[in-house]
């Protein structure tokens, strides 16, 4: 991936924002998951323009382009959270729960592919969100014992990325790897992963 790639993710997250945050508010008014883990995407945009600029400037590739959407972005979720204020972050940790419960299975479809292809970038991206509201929810807002459940089920991850399915992650990398991701997101970082062995 590189820097004219990682642009363009940051134009396309920025782009889609203004419709990611009416479908969160729609939602959030009805108190209704009709779409299904919405209000979530806000934050988790949020956080991916946010790595891109970071990553941007670690480069010595500043973009006002990308500043100017991250500044726009954090704008328009501060307005939705002082509009929801109670409801927010309640929501997203109930759409966090969710991605949890099932993180289960995303495991056991990372095991089971076979071959393994190009839809584990997706169950991927599931981790992604987690990681993400993780990070953005404070100790108080998580349910009880989440934390724990993801980090046991990290360790299973981990063992089947780097012993049972490493060719074949290794083979993927290119679908896998996202650079701009801290290095906390070690299933993002395949060759970093695969050199831990």
């Amino acid at each position: 991936m590189n820097v004219d790639d990682i642009k363009e993710d940051g134009r396309f997250f920025i782009e889609k924002h203004d419709e990611i945050v009416e479908y969160a508010r729609e939602e959030l008014e009805t108190e209704e998951d009709k779409r299904g883990r919405v209000v979530k995407n806000t934050i988790v945009n949020e956080y991916k323009v946010g790595y891109i600029y970071d990553y941007l400037n670690s480069v010595s590739e500043c973009s006002t382009e990308i500043e100017g959407g991250l500044e726009r972005i954090q704008m328009k979720n501060e307005i939705l959270r002082d509009e929801f204020t109670e409801s927010f972050d309640k929501r997203c940790a109930y759409e966090l729960n969710q991605i949890v419960n099932q993180y289960p299975m995303i495991v056991c479809h990372i095991l089971g592919l076979d071959p393994m292809n190009d839809e584990v970038r997706q169950s991927l991206s599931q981790r992604d969100s987690i990681h993400i509201l993780l990070d953005y929810l404070g100790e108080d807002d998580l349910p009880e014992g989440l934390r724990p459940q993801v980090e046991a089920l990290d360790e299973v991850m981990s063992c089947i990325m780097k012993f049972y399915r490493s060719d074949e992650i290794s083979d993927l990398k290119g679908q896998i790897a996202i650079e701009y991701f801290p290095d906390s997101f070690w299933w993002r970082h395949p060759d970093q992963l695969l050199s831990d062995q």
